[in-house]
């Protein structure tokens, strides 16, 4: 058999699958059961993968650059105050200061989320009420609608004091992975899991920002469908809307 460069790799791959296949039969992999109960599902292919991969990417790069905001926030010059209380609690084990801590990364995260918001299509004609001395918006079916997590977790009805960092916000006040049926289903996990993040940082002796631009995430803010918008810039000088590399130094 001849084997043309293109093709080669993919012909030694599924040789070397076959060949692994023989010592190690499915049944035996880690994922066998994960994967036995979607298919038992009955959904299409295309649906399933489309799940893994929406999961898979939420839990690796939509998760660290939350985790990254979170931390760059806290070592703005303005959060001086807020960073020293961080860091004492960083050092504590009770459950208050946990609570503390879940706080104020869930204030991170309605201030400087990670994306601002979201287009939607309406199914269905709908009326939603705004507030008080707002109109109802009227919406028919068909249209594309902006919804603005920025805005929507600066509205002073839901947050007094709504530019304020304050952790100690009721946690049902949040919506910031969703809400309802398309609430994340992972959002306690970020939380949880991105306050260790910022406690194994901020217990770090002395750290800061290293020195000059390594140090800072170079963005500017654009007005974007009335929202503030976060653009990054790379260091091959492009922009984006992903955070490029920050460098933290510490005392050893």
């Amino acid at each position: 058999m001849e084997v043309s460069p293109s093709t080669a790799p993919n012909f030694l791959v599924s040789i070397a699958v076959k060949v692994r296949s023989l010592f190690n039969s499915p049944q035996e992999r880690p994922c066998y059961p994960f994967l036995s109960k979607l298919a038992e599902t009955g959904r299409p292919l295309d649906q399933l993968v489309g799940n893994i991969l929406g999961v898979a990417v939420g839990a690796s790069v939509n998760y660290a650059q939350a985790a990254v905001h979170v931390v760059d926030f806290y070592f703005d010059d303005a959060r001086e105050t807020e960073r020293k209380h961080i860091i004492e609690l960083s050092n504590n084990k009770d459950a208050q200061s946990a609570d503390l801590l879940r706080g104020y990364v869930c204030e991170a995260m309605r201030l400087r989320p990670q994306f601002p918001g979201l287009w939607r299509e309406a199914l269905v004609d709908a009326t939603v009420p705004q507030g008080p001395g707002l109109p109802p918006v009227e919406i028919k079916k068909g249209d594309r609608i902006w919804g603005s997590f920025r805005n929507a977790h600066l509205n002073p009805l839901e947050f007094p004091d709504p530019t304020v960092v304050n952790p100690r916000r009721p946690p049902s006040s949040y919506h910031l992975n969703g809400a309802g049926f398309h609430n994340c289903p992972g959002t306690t996990y970020a939380q949880l899991t991105i306050m260790e993040i910022v406690k194994a940082v901020f217990q770090l002796k002395n750290v800061r920002r290293a020195p000059g631009n390594a140090g800072r995430l170079k963005r500017f803010t654009e007005v974007v469908h009335e929202t503030e918008t976060d653009i990054y810039l790379q260091r091959n000088g492009s922009t984006g809307p992903w955070p490029g590399s920050l460098y933290l130094v510490y005392d050893s």
